[in-house]
């Protein structure tokens, strides 16, 4: 089963105005895969404009050769770069209905955040993925298990 998200990039110091472009990667979306892979191996500015170039991708590699296999051929939206401004981005993805996707990933600033729907339906916050990100996901693997014992009402 694929855990899928977004990719974004914003090329200056963030205001309203400034455009992001973002591309939809199918396989570990989540902290451990896509999230660490950027961290690690996307550290720059450049790299991230490759990948970005690529459009839609099936999993994020180690390096942008072996990524470029990996390109998701014609089959519609999922193949797209996505832009819009910083404000529309915000605001869109609070309460992106788009359910398959569950992590979304910006850089911005030389700097990598991350949000996760936890399964709350929202991404209502992003986290700057920092070098002790393993502590970053226990918390977020503790909030999806509270979240769901929340639900199932085991939980007051």
């Amino acid at each position: 089963m694929a855990t899928r998200s977004f990719i974004f990039f914003a090329e200056k110091e963030p205001t309203l105005d400034l455009n992001v472009k973002g591309i939809y990667c199918h396989y570990d979306g989540y902290l451990e895969g896509v999230g660490n892979r950027l961290k690690r191996d996307y550290d720059s500015d450049k790299k991230v404009r490759k990948l970005i170039a690529l459009g839609g991708i099936r999993s994020l590699e180690r390096t942008i050769n072996k990524t470029k296999r990996e390109v998701i051929g014609d089959i519609g939206d999922k193949n797209a770069t996505l832009t819009c401004s910083l404000n529309m981005f915000l605001n869109h993805f609070k309460s992106f209905g788009y359910s398959d996707i569950e992590y979304i990933y910006l850089r911005i600033g030389g700097k990598w955040f991350y949000s996760s729907r936890c399964y709350s339906g929202d991404f209502d916050k992003f986290i700057e993925l920092k070098d002790d990100f393993m502590k970053q996901i226990m918390a977020d693997y503790r909030e999806r298990i509270k979240r769901l014992e929340m639900k199932m009402g085991r939980v007051s």
